[in-house]
């Protein structure tokens, strides 16, 4: 066909790469980094970083994808994590076009949102459908690992920004 345009599927395949080998690591070598039994969520930071380089609508479905395969590896009940990374991606990337990316204060201000945005979806979901959280808002495991996710956030954003692929294609759609 004359004049189509090939759809480049390797950020959507590199994406999902990530996105399950940032569980992995969750769930098996940051055991040995736990602090009071809390680890860092590096998906978190993940799904914000490519919410703020890709924008809102990529931040949600990457959120998801990232949020479902959680839920299968942890045995979490199906969905949970999905909806709340989902809504850390579409808020992650609202600012989309509007800010670049320093080396530190956006990564930390960004993945501090994030958080809150997780803590506070969390929260709201456990509630609604009765689900224990490990980490409430109001308990010190919530901050131990709020505070490892802001100390990890511009180290990673600064590893993942050398990734080509990761980059932002296009900017910000006309309002």
């Amino acid at each position: 066909m004359a004049g189509t345009s090939a759809v480049d599927h390797r950020p959507i395949i590199l994406t999902i790469l990530l996105l399950g080998a940032a569980v992995l690591l969750q769930t098996t070598v940051l055991e040995f980094v736990a602090v009071f039994g809390v680890k860092p969520d590096l998906q978190l930071i993940l799904v914000a970083f490519l919410a703020l380089r890709r924008g809102s609508m990529s931040g949600q479905i990457a959120g998801f994808v990232g949020g479902l395969l959680e839920d299968v590896v942890t045995l979490s009940p199906l969905g949970f994590h999905a909806i709340v990374k989902a809504l850390v991606g579409f808020c992650a990337g609202l600012p989309f076009g509007l800010i670049r990316a320093s080396a530190v204060v956006v990564p930390v201000l960004l993945v501090a949102g994030a958080v809150v945005v997780k803590g506070l979806a969390s929260g709201v979901l456990s509630l609604a459908f009765q689900i224990p959280l490990d980490a409430h808002l109001l308990e010190a495991r919530f901050w131990i690992e709020s505070a490892y996710n802001v100390i990890l956030a511009p180290l990673l954003f600064a590893l993942l920004s050398q990734v080509r692929l990761l980059r932002s294609t296009s900017p910000r759609p006309p309002s």
